[in-house]
C-alpha cells in the first residue's frame, strides 16, 4: 500500500515530465486499438464467411504446367497439342465424387457453336477470336435437377415450353435478351457451323424462350455471356456431336498428332464442398482417385471470388499491423530514452530512500509502479479513443484500399488488352469489393492490449531497476553533490 501512495505523489508531483511519458503510451495504446481490433475483425469476417458459403470446384487442364514443358514447342504445336489433351471422362469425375468431403456433385456438358443465321448478344470489343472459339455455347441437360438457375427459380420459361429432356429432338430454348436481338418466336429454326469447319451446319428448333433474374452479360467474349447459352436435351447434345466426327475424320498435323475439326463435348463437373477444410482436403487427396495432377488442378471460382473481394482487407489489416509495429518499436525507443533521462534526474531521490533503509526491491518496485500506473490511465485513455476512431479510420482506410485494387486491376486489363479497357477508359473491375466492416473490439484484443502495456512498461521501468541495482546510495548522493 505504501508503494502505491508512493508511486501516486510521485507521479502527481512530476506532471509535465510523466504527461510526455502517458502521451506516448496513449498513442501506442491508441495505435494499437486500432489496428488490434481491424485484424480481429477482418479475421472474424472471412472465417464467418467461410463458414457459410458453399464452395464450388471444378476440375480443368492446368496450361500453365503443361507450357512450363512446352519451351522447346512453337504456338501452333503447343496449341495443337493442348487440343489434344483430353478432359477427364464422366466415368472419372463420378469417381472423384466419391470424395468424401464432396458434399454435392453437378456435371455439365457443352461444345461451342458459331450462328450462321443468328448474331450472338456480344458487348466485348473482341472480334479476332470468336470465330475460332466460337460465339454461343451449347449445353446439354440429362434432369431437371442439373438444372439448376430453373429449380432455383433464378430462370423461368416465359414463352413455349421445355424441351423433352429424354429424346434428340433438337429442339432448344434460348434466352430472351438473344430472342429480343434477333426477333425470334417459339418454333423458329436456328442455323449454327462448327467454329473449325465453316460447312458443317448444325439446325436446332426453339422450343422455349426463358429470361433469368440476374444480369446475364459478360464482357470478355460471347461465348461467356450467359445470353449466349443454348439448352438442349444431352440426347439432342451427344446426336450433335456424333454427327460432327462422322462428318470430320481424324487428319494427321504438321505436330505429327491425329487432329480432327469435330465438334468436341467439353464435360465440366462441379464439386459443393461445406467448408474450406473439405476444399483443401480434396485438392490434396484427389490424386489418389487417379486424377494426373501434372496436367489438371482444382479451381474455385467462387472462392477466388471471395479471396479478391476481401483483398482490401486484408490490405488495410496488414497495413495497420505494420504500423503498429513502427509505433511500437519508436515508442519503446523513447520510452526507454525518457526512463534514462528521468532515473539520472531521479538519482537523489533514489538515494534518499536508500539511504532512509529503503531496500533496492522496494525502490525498483516503486519505478514499476509508477510505470503500470502510467500504463493502466494511457490504455483506458487511448482504448476509449480507439473505439471512437476505429470505424472512421477503417472506413477511410477501406476506400483507399479499394480504389488502389480497382486501378490496379484496370491496369492489369489495360496490359491484356481486355475488352472496354481502353487508355480512355473508366476504371472497371468485376470484383464485388467487400465495402465496409464492423468493427469491435473482444476479450481477446482487450487482453492482447492489456499485454503489451505490461511488456512496455515492464521493459521501460526496468532501465530504472537496473540504474537503482547498480548504485549505492553514498555513491547516488555524492553524485548528486
Amino acid at each position: 500500500m505504501m508503494i502505491f501512495k508512493h508511486a501516486f505523489l510521485n507521479l502527481i508531483r512530476s506532471k509535465s515530465r510523466n504527461s510526455l511519458i502517458l502521451l506516448i503510451m496513449m498513442v501506442i495504446a491508441l495505435t494499437a486499438t486500432i489496428a488490434l481490433t481491424i485484424q480481429t475483425s477482418t479475421e472474424s469476417l472471412i472465417n464467418s464467411t467461410l463458414d457459410n458459403i458453399q464452395i464450388e470446384a471444378t476440375i480443368q487442364v492446368d496450361r500453365e504446367k503443361i507450357f512450363a514443358s512446352m519451351t522447346d514447342l512453337t504456338q501452333q504445336q503447343r496449341n495443337e497439342l493442348l487440343r489434344s489433351i483430353p478432359s477427364p471422362s464422366l466415368e472419372d469425375y463420378e469417381l472423384y465424387a466419391t470424395h468424401p468431403a464432396v458434399n454435392a456433385f453437378l456435371v455439365t456438358q457443352s461444345t461451342a457453336l458459331n450462328g450462321l443465321d443468328v448474331t450472338p448478344v456480344d458487348i466485348s470489343d473482341s472480334t479476332t477470336t470468336i470465330k475460332t472459339n466460337g460465339e454461343f455455347k451449347l449445353l446439354g441437360y440429362d434432369s431437371a435437377a442439373s438444372m439448376t438457375d430453373f429449380t432455383s427459380g433464378t430462370a423461368t420459361v416465359i414463352d413455349g415450353m421445355m424441351f423433352d429432356l429424354s429424346l434428340a429432338s433438337h429442339e432448344v430454348i434460348i434466352h430472351q435478351s438473344l430472342a429480343l436481338l434477333n426477333d425470334l418466336q417459339v418454333n423458329d429454326t436456328l442455323t449454327f457451323t462448327n467454329p473449325r469447319n465453316p460447312d458443317e451446319s448444325i439446325s436446332l428448333t426453339i422450343s422455349g424462350i426463358y429470361t433469368t433474374s440476374t444480369t446475364a452479360t459478360d464482357s470478355t467474349s460471347p461465348l461467356n455471356d450467359a445470353s449466349n447459352r443454348l439448352l438442349v436435351s444431352t440426347a439432342t447434345l451427344n446426336a450433335v456431336i456424333a454427327n460432327s466426327v462422322l462428318l470430320n475424320p481424324e487428319e494427321l498435323s504438321s505436330n505429327g498428332i491425329l487432329m480432327s475439326k469435330a465438334l468436341t463435348k467439353t464435360t465440366t463437373a462441379t464439386y459443393a464442398f461445406n467448408s474450406m477444410a473439405d476444399y483443401e482436403r480434396f485438392t490434396q487427396e484427389v490424386e489418389n482417385l487417379g486424377l494426373d495432377t501434372t496436367i489438371y488442378s482444382v479451381t474455385s471460382s467462387n472462392l477466388s471470388a471471395f479471396e479478391a473481394s476481401v483483398q482490401p482487407l486484408n490490405q488495410i489489416s496488414q497495413t495497420s499491423l505494420s504500423f503498429l509495429a513502427l509505433t511500437l518499436g519508436v515508442g519503446l525507443g523513447l520510452l526507454v530514452l525518457f526512463q534514462l533521462f528521468i532515473t539520472k534526474q531521479r538519482q537523489y531521490d533514489i538515494g534518499v530512500y536508500a539511504a532512509i533503509g529503503l531496500k533496492k526491491i522496494k525502490i525498483g518496485a516503486l519505478l514499476v509502479m509508477e510505470s503500470l500506473m502510467l500504463t493502466s490511465v494511457a490504455i483506458v485513455i487511448g482504448v476509449s479513443l480507439g473505439l471512437f476512431l476505429t470505424p472512421t479510420v477503417t472506413d477511410s482506410l477501406l476506400g483507399d484500399a479499394i480504389a488502389q485494387a480497382q486501378i490496379e486491376q484496370s491496369a492489369i486489363d489495360q496490359n491484356f488488352s481486355r475488352p472496354g479497357q481502353g487508355n480512355n477508359a473508366p476504371v472497371v473491375t468485376n470484383v464485388d469489393y467487400v465495402s465496409s466492416l464492423d468493427v469491435s473490439i473482444d476479450l481477446q484484443t482487450l487482453l492482447t492490449l492489456m499485454g503489451l502495456g505490461l511488456v512496455m512498461s515492464g521493459l521501460s521501468s526496468s532501465v530504472g531497476v537496473f540504474s537503482v541495482a547498480r548504485f549505492e546510495p553514498l555513491q547516488i548522493l555524492s553524485e548528486r553533490g
